[in-house]
């Protein structure tokens, strides 16, 4: 309850992944064990693909229209880099109908993405939405989505309180889930 710590979908942003390939390569230099921090790498991108595994788990998703909050790697950035979000996004691209950030309006990469204003407009025509950066913001939504036509909701952060969405919504969160 107190721990600095919290549930993420892993390492990202690039400043400690390059570190830890840097320790890898001198650690090999110097033939020093890097088994815990190949650890680090294998437990970040099994954490990265919990939304993947997670969608792959909802019966027909491949026909669900999923909208998405957040795009940045992590909360009060701009940066996208290594973003678990990008990654869903791109394995995902034909399914998105929207997605909001608070910051970010436009990813070059991403061309065609629908960006929209505000979180009610992403929820707009979805069946599944994606808390995928644990903005503020993002808090306290459950009203808004018990009112909409959501099915599904991916709060990897649990930024939700579960018991307050309607019992038609299906909530998978880190905290909730043995995947």
């Amino acid at each position: 309850k107190y721990a600095y710590l919290n549930p993420s979908l892993g390492l990202a942003g690039g400043n400690i992944e390059r570190d830890l390939v840097t320790t890898l390569n001198l650690n090999g230099e110097h033939s020093m064990l890097n088994s815990l921090i190949e650890q680090f790498f294998q437990i970040s991108n099994n954490q990265k693909s919990w939304l993947g595994r997670t969608i792959n788990t909802i019966e027909n998703f491949q026909e669900m229209r999923i909208g998405v909050l957040g795009i940045t790697y992590k909360q009060d950035t701009n940066s996208i880099k290594n973003s678990a979000s990008v990654k869903f996004i791109v394995d995902h691209y034909e399914q998105i109908v929207s997605v909001y950030d608070p910051i970010v309006e436009y990813v070059e990469s991403l061309p065609n993405l629908n960006f929209v204003k505000n979180i009610q407009e992403c929820m707009t025509n979805c069946d599944v939405i994606v808390i995928a950066t644990p903005w503020n913001s993002f808090k306290n939504i459950e009203e808004y989505l018990n009112s909409s036509n959501i099915s599904f909701v991916l709060d990897p952060y649990s930024m939700l309180e579960s018991k307050n969405l309607n019992s038609k919504i299906m909530y998978f969160s880190l905290e909730e889930s043995v995947s």
